[in-house]
């Protein structure tokens, strides 16, 4: 569990510098006024963590989302800062507040192994992560797919609640592509059959793995295991 929530740290990280990229290609036609931002950003590709922070703290202080979450990645990481994951959780929340699905997974993740300065909180962690999986981001609900290898008390009991009101809300419009398919306790061919369904089952899916789709059966509502290739994703009209 230790390693997917490093590896996926650092793939969100990967993630964050490409956004910062993105976003300065996105400021080369804005406004006067996004100026600073775009120097912070700057800053950051080429190293230089100190401009970056000057830039940033005017900017996150006067309600920016998008620098508020940076100076928290700044903090979490120690860039040209000491490492303080107190700092980072303030700024992330902030951010988070103006729904930036980025932060929100980030507290989650904090929240779910505490940091420095932060102790493990599981219902903030599962506040943070199920708010990110509302706004339908694919990064959110992979991470909630790796949370559920070991749910906490308080992630299974918002998750039941879910499951009883509004499973769907989980994943994607999903169903089963072949006449038969059996649905697995957990990702494996050897893994224990807990049902088995029919061609055009309703699913949600929450996240592919490995080449196995985490689901929720809507039957049922019950989430479950399934190979990938036996779930078709339902298209939008």
């Amino acid at each position: 569990m230790q390693d997917v929530l490093r590896n996926l740290q650092s793939c969100f990280y990967d993630v964050f510098m490409f956004r910062v990229s993105l976003f300065l290609c996105l400021l080369v036609s804005a406004p006067v006024w996004a100026d600073d931002m775009q120097s912070a950003q700057q800053a950051i590709m080429r190293g230089d963590y100190a401009e970056a922070y000057c830039q940033l703290v005017p900017l996150a202080k006067k309600g920016n989302s998008e620098a508020q979450y940076q100076l928290g990645w700044m903090y979490h990481n120690g860039y040209g800062l000491a490492l303080n994951d107190e700092k980072a959780a303030n700024w992330w929340a902030r951010a988070a507040g103006k729904k930036i699905v980025d932060a929100q997974i980030a507290l989650a993740m904090l929240y779910r192994e505490g940091g420095v300065g932060v102790d493990k909180n599981p219902a903030r962690a599962a506040h943070y992560l199920l708010e990110a999986v509302e706004s339908g981001e694919e990064d959110a609900r992979l991470l909630l797919s790796v949370f559920l290898d070991e749910p906490d008390e308080e992630l299974q009991k918002r998750i039941e609640r879910i499951l009883e009101r509004k499973p769907e809300s989980l994943g994607v419009a999903a169903y089963t592509r072949t006449d038969k398919a059996n649905l697995r306790i957990k990702p494996g061919s050897n893994a224990r059959v807990v049902d088995t369904v029919r061609k055009g089952e309703k699913l949600s899916l929450i996240a592919v793995r490995n080449q196995w789709a985490h689901v929720v059966y809507l039957a049922r509502k019950k989430i479950v295991w399934v190979h990938g290739d036996l779930v078709g994703v339902t298209q939008e009209e």
